[in-house]
């Protein structure tokens, strides 16, 4: 006979495998497919994700570096600024391209195997911002339609954040918040994303690309490009 101890040990590390094995099998993420460039293609959508949040880098095995949180101005600029996998159409995905990468209500067992299964195809979802959540930038604003609030913001853009894993939701104008890029998808864009950054945003153009080098937000791919620019406007 065994001794208790061992025995328990034994039950205990048998479950744990076939936990991890139950942990990798939400059929929602199984159909998103790796492209083996740090980028992931939904096929339901035709959208084409970044598997890393922004400041970080995929080196075939997992994301390196820290996940930058930034303000949504910044967020819009570094979109713009973003060459990565060889495309430069990236940009900031709307509220419900966020949901869109979270399983649906009967597709998984629960919260741990959630996290888990996209945890494969996206190894930074744990990761917190500065404002310490899990929340992601969208390209979707929220109006105020209704008195008084819509006095009382009139003057503030307030735009959606997203948990990826839980879908939690809310509007807001302010904090350092997390980024994750996406391009291409079927159908129309859900934000005119060009007429809303040269309408909001281009005039600060050089200011944030001051802010992006002096956070060191810059990627190293495109450090000699924009060195001569930020020696030019951003040294006093």
């Amino acid at each position: 006979m065994y001794p208790t101890t061992f025995k328990s040990l034994f039950v205990a590390l048998f479950l744990l495998v076939v936990s991890q094995q139950a942990y990798s099998t939400c059929s929602f993420y199984q159909k998103l497919v790796d492209n083996n460039d740090g980028t992931i293609t939904d096929p339901r959508t035709g959208l084409i994700w970044q598997k890393c949040a922004f400041g970080q880098m995929w080196n075939e095995k997992n994301c390196e570096g820290e996940a930058h949180s930034v303000i949504f101005e910044l967020a819009m600029f570094a979109a713009k600024f973003e060459r990565y996998a060889e495309k430069e159409d990236w940009r900031i995905p709307s509220t419900s391209e966020m949901e869109s990468l979270t399983a649906p209500q009967g597709t998984c067992e629960d919260e741990m195997e959630r996290q888990a299964s996209i945890d494969k195809k996206f190894p930074t979802t744990e990761v917190r911002s500065t404002s310490g959540n899990r929340l992601y930038w969208t390209s979707t604003r929220h109006i105020f339609n209704e008195e008084p609030a819509a006095s009382a913001f009139k003057n503030l853009k307030f735009y959606y954040l997203v948990n990826i894993v839980d879908r939690t939701k809310l509007p807001t104008p302010l904090g350092w918040h997390l980024l994750r890029f996406v391009r291409a998808g079927n159908g129309t864009l859900p934000v005119d994303f060009e007429n809303e950054y040269a309408e909001n945003f281009k005039s600060k153009e050089t200011e944030n690309l001051c802010l992006m080098g002096s956070l060191g937000f810059i990627p190293k791919s495109r450090w000699q490009e924009v060195r001569p620019m930020l020696e030019k406007n951003c040294l006093e």
